[in-house]
């Protein structure tokens, strides 16, 4: 069978046209593997210009309320402790006013008694702060809380910690005349007497009382924590941001649902939102994305929240802001880099198209060139068998061939 021979003219034009399209092929492989890494890296720059900006403001509302908290916390005994001694200050005057008015028409046991008497219907601190006053000997003149103590010596009593607290008292008024005292104590309309207090006492020179009150710890904080809430409600920023709050245990103390218990509550995609908001303040706060649960009155949407913990009241407070206005740019942003990214890739076909075509054509030219050579080669040959032929170099278009020639 015969095998046919490759030749001249096409061996050449399949290799320019091979070496041309692998080259610009391997240049347009490179382009676009630059572009892709380019489109990469402007879509996390994307990410991050749209994004970042606004994680940084949920942050800083939910830092800034979190430092109030700690702020007022901070001052939370001081101020109690202040009150408690302009209270002091005030049954001690009202106590010195009586014995100067009446100190002359009354005996010390009618004086003792309008003294009593007019401390021990006032109350403060909602209706939990009242006045006590104690004999230095430690019987009990004044206990408005419990009035059957009124009589009884109590320099035995203690608290549930041990302290012996009218002996401390009693060597407080004696050391100092006045001053704080820090034990656990019976509460109004409260069973037991595990309830910690702060009192402040004075000493009452006339009865050689001394004359005191006192707030419960838990009272004072759970006033600071209505205070903290009524801040919480009042903040508000960007379009519809807002803080919101609520206890470890589900419990939604600020926001849309409040007063509700949402530890169970999902939204669209069944993600127990506010479960993995708390998981995330117990583990020291982050960042959350999901859509909002389904509240009456509530915009549905996908947000973004930020939350934060306070340990000690197993509270989280959290930032959130609908994220889709963002979503919504960010796609806008990605669709015109891959409408640029697509105009590339039309750009460096259209380049390979035209530099394979004219490396055809100007190889067939070559091509065709040499096989006019060969040609005249070839009847040199045929005409040199029968007789004389010439061929002419000046008619071949190669120097090499001319030289053959």
């Amino acid at each position: 069978m015969k095998r046919f021979a490759p030749t001249l003219p096409r061996t050449l034009l399949i290799n320019m046209v091979v070496i041309v399209t692998v080259s610009v092929g391997l240049f347009i492989l490179l382009s676009l593997a630059f572009e892709s890494w380019r489109l990469d890296e402007e879509q996390t720059d994307l990410d991050r210009n749209h994004r970042e900006p606004l994680k940084q403001e949920l942050k800083r509302q939910v830092d800034s309320t979190v430092a109030f908290v700690a702020f007022k916390r901070s001052k939370l005994e001081k101020q109690a402790e202040e009150e408690l001694r302009q209270r002091v200050l005030e049954a001690h005057a009202i106590a010195s006013h009586i014995v100067k008015t009446y100190g002359a028409t009354k005996s010390p046991q009618e004086l003792q008694s309008l003294v009593r008497e007019a401390l021990r219907p006032i109350r403060f601190a909602g209706g939990k702060g009242y006045f006590f006053a104690t004999r230095l000997d430690g019987v009990e003149q004044l206990f408005a809380d419990r009035p059957a103590f009124e009589g009884q010596n109590l320099l035995t009593m203690q608290d549930t910690e041990g302290r012996y607290v009218i002996r401390d008292m009693i060597k407080l008024a004696r050391r100092q005349d006045e001053g704080l005292y820090r034990y656990t104590w019976s509460k109004p309309d409260k069973p037991g007497t595990h309830y910690r207090k702060i009192s402040y006492i004075k000493r009452f020179a006339p009865f050689n009382w001394f004359i005191g009150t006192g707030l419960y710890l838990d009272d004072v904080e759970q006033q600071l924590k209505s205070e903290v809430l009524a801040y919480i409600e009042q903040i508000r920023f960007g379009s519809d941001g807002y803080i919101f709050a609520g206890q470890w245990d589900g419990l939604s103390l600020s926001g849309p649902a409040k007063g509700k218990n949402m530890l169970a509550v999902t939204d669209a995609n069944g993600n127990r939102v506010v479960e993995r908001l708390i998981s995330l303040a117990r583990q020291g706060g982050g960042y959350l994305s999901y859509h909002m649960p389904d509240l009456q009155g509530v915009r549905q949407g996908v947000k973004l929240s930020y939350v934060q913990p306070i340990k000690d009241w197993q509270w989280y407070i959290g930032a959130g802001v609908y994220t889709e206005d963002i979503e919504a740019a960010v796609r806008q942003a990605r669709q015109e880099m891959l409408l640029r990214l697509f105009r590339t890739v039309s750009i460096l076909v259209f380049v390979l198209i035209c530099f394979v075509s004219f490396a055809v054509w100007t190889s067939r030219r070559a091509a065709q060139k040499i096989a006019g050579a060969l040609e005249q080669f070839s009847r040199f040959f045929v005409q040199a068998e029968t007789g004389a032929a010439y061929l002419d170099p000046a008619s071949l278009p190669f120097e090499e061939l001319q030289t053959i020639a």
